[in-house]
């Protein structure tokens, strides 16, 4: 999302002009992170890393807790480990931070609790978003370094709204108005929309108080 692109943008502004994250503001889900991948064919990257929210699947995390997960899976048993070096640079300084975790990566909005839950007992990720297993194989594809970044928004209690994307274009960017037509034809969503919101601002916010040591290990300066 454009949100979580301004974030890192803002973020990697400290480091030095050469370490710079060259950021890829790819739009929801795996298609269009795919094609962003590929426009990376011509780029001299030295290593990748999947950033932003996440939603939560282990009840013990709340919303805004920090993961730096050591492997991404899939539910038909794929598995992207992240660079365990990179991750331990970055988390060194940063105490909060969930190293021992792992992420899901789906193909879909997983709405309910329920869902969250049954992904939990059967494939042990904490986690989950529609884009890091995407990133994760082209990575392991190209051979370069790979990284997940996520915090928590929506955490394994909470309940997606149906109408979720409809405030994100394909591009990532915010769409208020398109949002804003959908609650109107379908205002019983409007709690947990505005509660979604929220969520992920706190998720923001997390990602923002990065340790700066830990900024420049992430931008490998």
């Amino acid at each position: 999302m454009q949100l979580e692109a301004i974030c890192i943008a803002s973020m990697s502004s400290i480091v030095g002009a050469d370490s710079r994250p060259l950021i890829k503001c790819s739009g929801p889900g795996p298609d269009s992170v795919s094609v962003a991948c590929n426009d990376l064919e011509n780029e001299n990257i030295t290593g990748i890393v999947s950033f932003g929210i996440a939603g939560g699947m282990d009840p013990k995390l709340r919303s805004g807790s920090v993961l730096l997960p050591k492997a991404v899976v899939t539910a038909d048993g794929a598995f992207f480990p992240t660079d365990d070096i990179w991750l331990r640079s970055v988390a060194d300084n940063w105490p909060v931070v969930r190293k021992q975790t792992r992420q899901l990566g789906i193909n879909k909005l997983i709405k309910s609790p329920n869902e969250k839950a049954q992904l939990f007992q059967t494939t042990g990720a904490h986690a989950l978003d529609m884009e890091s297993h995407v990133i994760g194989a082209y990575a392991q594809k190209r051979g370069i370094p790979f990284l997940v970044l996520r915090s928590i928004a929506d955490s394994a209690e909470d309940t997606v709204p149906e109408i979720a994307l409809s405030g994100i274009d394909k591009n990532g960017k915010a769409a208020p108005f398109s949002l804003l037509k959908t609650l109107i034809k379908s205002p019983r969503y409007l709690t947990k929309v505005a509660k979604l919101a929220y969520a992920s601002n706190v998720a923001i916010r997390a990602l923002k108080n990065m340790p700066v040591r830990s900024i420049h290990a992430l931008c490998k300066e």
